[in-house]
């Protein structure tokens, strides 16, 4: 481990050697110390330091003869050594430093800095061997001596005219002292601050004017006192650590709480310094007294106020973020005692009916549950009916008297209270109440803040009621759109019933839900639909239940048991099973007519129903009366269709047995005529009436007394032609491609007489002799038009016909039918004969005013 270097310092002064020490060991070398010239002298020969540094006036032996003393030393003389002094600091007293042999001669104060740089240079110079010691420059100790006295005489000269001067000025300063201490007596009793001395066991000596005004005794009576008679014993005690401290000879500063004259405290600031004799004996202490108790309330309430601040700010902070009305108050509470602001906070919320909906409290404890218990019952002790009746702040200075029957007045600890109501756009949600210190209870900055941070949560429970309106007025646009969409869907009423109630669920409470209908004409009120706890009807007679009630004024109804007593014991209702603990009920109503009436009840929550609710569900009344309405005719009108249809059926079925009739009377009659023409015209009129025969029984047979599947006809009536005919099948083939579609029976007729035609035509002269064959019939749609084709392969209508202007009564017939369908007919004469017949969907009245 690498030595350290060591410096000796010499000096009479103990402080000059402590800071000596200070900076020395800063630059981490070691230190020895030595109060004179010879006692260094000695030092220096036992430890050999690296490095002397000395003052230069001492007893015993000064810096001047020990420096001379260390350079005759054979042994010491090449030790760096440097003079340090506030005393001879004349350009003289440095050259004999010099000639002595010194290497460097500073002068007192030296910036700590500089001197360090200087040791520093010093010390790495004696490390590398650079230090070159200067051979003194007097060798002769008479030189020495004479230069030596020089510098001691003239600094006994100067020496001499200090101390003259010194007693000119002492002389003077008697005068002036005298003068001093008049003007020392005269400005202490008159400064503010209160001065007093006090002996070693705390009595006072001395005191002015002011300390007399600051304690309220006279300065007779507080000379003959003891501090310990001005405080209480506690503070007393701290009066006595502080003596603890001055006893050492440090000064002490402290605030003490004092008992005046008239009973009242004040605080005092004190600054007071010991007093020792001239043996270092504690004498006492003499002190500056100024009372800060005006301050220190400033200081109080500053806090205080910051307290409350920081309250507004945290609950502004929660209002930001805080979405849930019952957690945001809930915290807010707990905010108010959180930051000590309040004591104790309680947040009450009522509905429209000033009815309690939820209530939180913070630092009140287990009395608060009786407190809620009477709000909920609609029992409002004085301070909270204040609130919520007027808008101005509500201040209770003493609870126990003002609120003596409030469960909770006990608990304020003799603190007074605070309550407003939560107000905002003329709507009072409820209140907030807080307790706090009585000091406080008329300070306006703390009753603005209140102010405001009830104003901020007043309107963050009105920005929730908007969201929380928005949400519920989403939810009834859904629950009407899916009732809308119910009665689209939903054929059977009770499912529509079941599906309102679940809809109703989303918005309201529908644990017990019915609908029910009035019948003006048998004066019976049924219940289609009832979904109940304790009861289900399905019908009774009109008089005076609740239902009735309502059916009968138009009007809605929420009924809670005193309600519902009222109405009874004035004739306008009476209970049928069990009493409801709320009932509302809403009229179903189209146009200004009363159908019925939706109900809801509860048999166990007397709260579960507000107006809110009644709201909604005369809301969505009007829609529900329509569904039901709407259902109604339609079961009305399904049932009349069903009658209408069987009526139908028949017809066809009579219609269809009556030309049945008729073919088969043509068919007898054909037997007995003898000319070819005429049996060829009874053969034709018999196939025409089959063809519409087959119409009606299709008909008959379909579920659709509208329309006919007309693929299925067209092979059911060319089947039967090709049998009439006696069509030899391996002859002549029959090819059909018709698409799916579904014609009205004015088309099919019409459609079905001209296939009848066209195909006869082709069995009856297509193909002479057994020539072989193919008969096509096609039906087509596209872009609405149909195309009817009717094709046969055979020898071809002949040339001498004109098919414009036809004299045969078939050709006639297919023009008269095409036109009935407001159609084009074309003939076309390649390999056969093609009848291509174009036509629109007609309407059924058309086909009536053509025939």
């Amino acid at each position: 481990m690498e030595k350290k270097h060591l410096i000796l310092i010499v000096d009479d002064i103990k402080e000059n050697l402590r800071l000596l020490r200070k900076i020395i060991e800063s630059m981490d070398y070691n230190v020895q110390e030595a109060a004179n010239g010879k006692e260094g002298l000695e030092i220096a020969r036992l430890q050999n330091p690296d490095l002397i540094i000395s003052d230069i006036l001492m007893p015993v032996m000064d810096g001047f003869r020990f420096c001379k003393g260390v350079k005759k030393d054979n042994k010491l003389k090449n030790i760096p050594f440097i003079f340090y002094t506030a005393t001879y600091t004349s350009k003289k007293d440095e050259e004999f430093a010099l000639k002595l042999g010194a290497e460097k001669f500073i002068i007192k104060p030296l910036e700590p800095n500089k001197f360090i740089k200087i040791i520093q240079s010093i010390v790495r110079d004696v490390e590398k061997g650079k230090v070159k010691i200067k051979e003194p420059a007097l060798k002769e100790d008479k030189e020495v001596f004479k230069l030596y006295s020089e510098r001691l005489v003239n600094k006994l000269e100067e020496r001499m005219l200090d101390l003259e001067n010194e007693v000119t000025n002492r002389k003077q300063a008697t005068k002036t002292l005298k003068e001093s201490e008049e003007k020392y007596r005269t400005l202490v009793e008159k400064m503010e601050e209160g001065i007093a001395s006090v002996d070693e066991n705390e009595n006072f000596t001395f005191v002015n004017q002011a300390t007399c005004k600051i304690f309220g005794y006279s300065k007779k009576e507080i000379l003959k006192m003891n501090l310990k008679d001005l405080t209480t014993p506690q503070e007393f005690k701290r009066v006595r650590q502080q003596t603890s401290v001055r006893k050492t000879g440090k000064p002490s500063k402290y605030e003490l709480k004092i008992i005046t004259k008239d009973g009242s405290h004040s605080i005092i600031s004190v600054t007071s310094s010991p007093l020792f004799d001239n043996n270092k004996k504690y004498l006492g202490a003499f002190g500056i007294f100024q009372d800060i108790t005006e301050r220190k309330q400033a200081e109080e309430r500053i806090a205080y106020l910051n307290l409350v601040l920081r309250s507004v700010r945290d609950v502004n902070q929660l209002i930001t973020k805080e979405k849930d009305r019952n957690v945001l108050i809930k915290q807010s509470c707990e905010i108010f005692t959180r930051n000590r602001g309040y004591n104790k906070a309680l947040i009450a919320i009522f509905d429209e009916n000033n009815k309690l909906d939820i209530a939180v409290q913070s630092g009140i404890g287990r009395d608060f549950q009786l407190l809620k218990n009477d709000m909920k019952r609609g029992k409002l002790y004085n301070c909270i009916r204040k609130a919520l009746k007027q808008p101005e702040i509500i201040l209770i200075e003493n609870p126990l008297v003002e609120c003596k029957d409030c469960p909770i007045s006990d608990v304020c600890e003799g603190r007074s209270t605070i309550s407003v109501r939560l107000e905002y756009k003329n709507k009072v949600y409820g209140l907030l109440s807080v307790s706090i210190e009585k000091k406080y209870l008329c300070d306006e900055e703390m009753l603005d803040l209140f102010g405001e941070v009830t104003g901020d949560i007043a309107f963050a429970l009105y920005r929730m009621d908007l969201e929380a309106a928005h949400k519920k007025s989403e939810k009834i646009q859904k629950v009407l759109y899916d009732i809308s969409n119910a009665l689209n869907t939903i054929d059977k009423m009770h499912d529509l019933y079941s599906k309102i109630r679940e809809y109703l669920g989303n918005v309201i409470d529908t644990t017990n839900f019915y609908v029910a209908l009035y019948d003006k004409e048998t004066g019976i009120i049924s219940l289609p639909y009832m979904v109940d706890e304790n009861k289900v009807f399905t019908s009774f007679p009109s008089g005076k239940t609740l239902t009735d009630y309502v059916i009968r004024t138009g009007k809605p109804l929420l009924a809670d048991e005193e309600v519902s007593e009222k109405l009874t014991q004035g004739g306008e209702a009476e209970t049928i099973g069990p009493l409801s603990k709320i009932w509302l009920g809403v009229p179903l109503k189209i146009e200004n007519e009363v159908i019925g009436s939706i109900t809801v009840q509860s048999y166990t929550d007397a709260s579960l129903y507000t107006e809110k609710d009644m709201e909604i569900l005369e809301f969505v009344s009007g829609q529900i009366a329509i569904a039901i309405k709407h259902k109604q005719d339609e079961e009305k009108i399904r049932k009349n269709l069903a009658e209408k249809n069987v009526l139908l059926q028949e017809i066809h079925h009579r219609v269809k047995n009556n030309m049945q009739v008729i073919s088969s009377m043509l068919g007898l009659q054909s037997a007995y005529i003898t000319d070819k023409r005429v049996l060829e015209l009874f053969q034709n009129s018999r196939g025409r009436v089959k063809a519409m025969a087959l119409i009606h029984d299709a008909l008959y047979r379909s579920q659709d007394l509208a329309h006919i599947d007309f693929a299925n006809y067209i092979r059911q009536l060319t089947t039967r032609i090709f049998i009439s005919y006696g069509a030899n099948s391996s002859l002549i083939k029959l090819k059909t491609d018709i698409q799916d579609v579904w014609l009205d029976i004015s088309m099919a007729i019409l459609c079905g007489l001209i296939i009848n035609k066209l195909v006869s035509n082709s069995l009856k002269y297509a193909f002479p002799a057994g020539r072989k064959g193919e008969i096509s019939v096609s039906l087509t749609y596209k872009n609405e038009i149909f195309t009817l084709c009717v094709k046969d392969n055979g020898i071809g209508i002949a040339d001498e016909i004109d098919f414009e202007n036809p004299k045969t009564l078939g050709l006639l017939l297919v023009h008269s039918l095409t036109q009935q369908l407001n159609g084009s007919l074309n003939l076309e004469k390649v390999k056969g004969t093609l009848f291509k017949i174009t036509f629109k969907k007609i309407e059924l009245k058309t086909f009536g005013k053509n025939t």
